[in-house]
């Protein structure tokens, strides 16, 4: 819950000409809500239909986090990302812990978002035969070129405003 509070804060206080992508190992479960005794896909600009699990505490979190300042976790909204990234120490497929999170804004503008398997087990730290724990995600993002009005003058970057950002 810290994490997700500290993460939020961090990304309000980010200058508007920033683009903030979060990837990560988030353990998170999300697409599928329990309401009135049946898991349903809700509707949601934060969260897509694509590869839906059984929502759990940390799933929650994911999404109230996303949903607050407008983000979306592309691989839920792209089939191709939206596959497993865990398998267990017997190999089996578990679940999608992974995710990309940009800003709702953006988020049609990232591409092919896919969970490299082949990646995974090529990386993997055990030798085994089998693929075990985590296959990393992929996105292709645009180049973005920032417009800047001419009366705006850059100054450089406050070091002591980022730092402060980054510990609290």
């Amino acid at each position: 819950h810290d994490l997700f509070d500290w993460l939020t804060r961090l990304y309000l206080r980010c200058p508007a000409r920033l683009l903030p992508i979060l990837a990560g190992d988030i353990n998170a479960r999300v697409g599928l809500v329990c309401t009135q005794g049946r898991w349903q896909t809700p509707e949601s600009s934060s969260i897509g239909p694509c590869g839906a699990e059984k929502e759990k505490a940390q799933g929650q979190l994911l999404r109230s986090f996303c949903d607050k300042p407008g983000l979306a976790a592309i691989n839920t909204w792209q089939t191709s990302g939206s596959g497993t990234s865990f398998w267990n120490s017997q190999g089996r497929a578990t679940s999608r812990p992974s995710y990309i999170v940009v800003p709702q804004a953006k988020q049609h503008q990232f591409t092919n978002c896919t969970v490299r398997k082949n990646l995974g087990y090529r990386i993997q730290c055990s030798k085994s035969a089998l693929q075990i724990d985590h296959s990393p995600l992929q996105a292709d993002m645009p180049e973005w070129t920032l417009d800047y009005t001419k009366e705006e003058e850059f100054l450089g970057w406050n070091y002591d405003t980022l730092y402060s950002a980054l510990m609290t």
